[in-house]
């Protein structure tokens, strides 16, 4: 979709139909042409996404509707990005969004809910994944029971909780029409349609925005964390290499007196930088795969459950940096010590 939208009273009647659009767009119907709306309904509450600083008590809920679910049927379209779900059937499996279309099975059962992995995990808590039941109490005393059957991936619909129709229906009988609205349409009429449906309903507050402005706002606090790890990592990459440096020295430079005893017994200076270089390889390799694998063992849990993945040739290039400088070090410390007068190094030995 390009553009969402929500509104502050409710529109009754159905965007897509012809007949609504000549009635109440008239002339500026022919804008629309090309143009699908699907409407969600939409319960107001708390904004449980990354951007609010308190915790959410009473997130907003909107509704997929059986257009809604219908509309993911077709291969062609393209979907949210799914993290998990409870799909069982084939169906299910090719459009997760069918786990909203069945009620529940009783009043007091946990209701069937989709929400986006960031919200389910870092403004809700929710760890526990497919399966995990939860509730919540709204400001009438009204207790509600959630299960969660599908996790989103970086999705615009962060912030909130999507049930089915029958569900909302059910527990919020009073909340009548749309308010929430998916817009697609192509990429050169973005801008008239858009235009056109907030100017018809401004009255209801009919507001739309990019989707991809959203979700840059959504994942604005995401991409500030890595922005400041990635600075934060690179000055530790920087100071490293220093220190490596500065370590590789002293270690050689320490041993003046063990490699000129190797050079009186007859050792040739270019074994004797085999020698060390060796070493600092088998230590360098040593530190640089336990590194490696521990960084590895933190970010494994996103690479199998959050489709994260690794930029290898970035990674190698780092590893690489690291290595060469350490064994520039090395290099430079021997050459420096075996250029420095034999009998004092021995004197010293």
């Amino acid at each position: 979709f390009e553009l969402v939208a929500t509104t502050s009273e409710p529109i009754f009647v159905d965007l897509n139909a012809p007949e609504v659009r000549a009635e109440f767009f008239g002339d500026r119907a022919p804008d629309l042409a090309g143009a699908n709306i699907v409407a969600l309904r939409y319960r107001p509450g708390d904004d449980a996404s990354c951007n609010n600083l308190y915790q959410a008590t009473q997130p907003q809920i909107l509704a997929a509707t059986p257009d809604f679910i219908r509309y993911y049927d077709d291969p062609d379209v393209t979907s949210f990005a799914w993290a998990a779900s409870a799909a069982a059937s084939q169906q299910e499996q090719q459009n997760p969004w069918h786990l909203l279309g069945r009620a529940a099975v009783a009043a007091d059962a946990p209701i069937p809910v989709v929400i986006d992995k960031n919200t389910a995990m870092y403004s809700l808590h929710l760890y526990g994944g497919i399966g995990e039941e939860f509730p919540l109490t709204y400001e009438d005393g009204t207790e509600l029971k959630f299960q969660v059957v599908g996790l989103l991936s970086n999705s615009i619909l962060q912030g909130g909780l999507i049930i089915g129709e029958q569900d909302f229906l059910a527990r919020f009988p009073s909340i009548s029409g749309y308010r929430y609205f998916l817009i697609q349409a192509p990429p050169e009429k973005i801008a008239v349609v858009g235009g056109a449906l907030a100017k018809r309903f401004s009255d209801e507050g009919f507001n739309p925005e990019s989707t991809t402005k959203l979700l840059a706002e959504l994942l604005r606090v995401q991409n500030t964390y890595l922005s400041t790890f990635q600075s934060l990592g690179g000055l530790g990459l920087l100071l490293g290499v220093f220190g490596l440096a500065t370590v590789q020295l002293r270690s050689v430079l320490e041993r003046r007196g063990e490699l000129a005893l190797f050079r009186a017994a007859g050792f040739r200076a270019a074994r004797i930088a085999r020698l060390v270089l060796t070493e600092s390889v088998l230590l360098l390799l040593a530190g640089l795969a336990t590194g490696a694998a521990a960084a590895l063992v933190a970010v494994l849990p996103h690479m199998i459950f959050g489709g994260a993945h690794v930029p290898l040739a970035q990674l190698a290039l780092m590893l690489g940096i690291v290595l060469i400088a350490g064994l520039a070090a090395s290099l430079i410390a021997v050459r420096a010590t075996l250029k420095a007068d034999l009998v004092g190094a021995l004197r010293g030995e």
